[in-house]
């Protein structure tokens, strides 16, 4: 069995892949949840971190350089959270992407986009909380 998946990373790599680089399948699910909210944006990244965020109280980070979204797991710890932080995240590639970077970061265009990113979430079933972008609780339409 090891020898086969020697094999295997040995073609990968041949073929140009960047096989250490290469998304787990949680950061694929993620990436999955949110292009289902909004699949009109330019190709983004999840990288999911274990270790500890850069920046103390960080939960996730957008790098708009790069195009990726970077969550961090030791401060996440629910799936909840996570999802609340992809979206976050993710709020920050939308709004980037079609309205080019903002002076502030968490103006309040910003506010509405994550807004409706979240009711859509919890909408569709892939954000079960209720928190806003403000920390307010959201209100489903009837």
């Amino acid at each position: 069995m090891k020898k086969i998946i020697l094999i295997a990373i040995f073609v990968l790599a041949f073929m140009g892949c960047d096989v250490v680089n290469m998304p787990t399948q949680e950061e694929l699910d993620l990436k999955s949840a949110l292009l289902y909210l909004n699949s009109d944006v330019p190709n983004f990244s999840v990288k999911v971190d274990y270790g500890e965020p850069k920046w103390e109280d960080y939960l996730g980070f957008y790098e708009s350089s790069t195009k990726e979204i970077t969550l961090y797991m030791s401060e996440l710890r629910t799936e909840d959270n996570l999802m609340f932080a992809a979206i976050h995240e993710f709020a920050h590639h939308v709004d980037v992407t079609n309205n080019g970077i903002p002076a502030e970061p968490h103006h309040p265009g910003f506010g509405k986009i994550m807004d409706g990113l979240l009711m859509d979430a919890k909408e569709k079933g892939i954000y079960k909380g209720d928190r806003t972008a403000n920390g307010g609780v959201m209100e489903l339409k009837a």
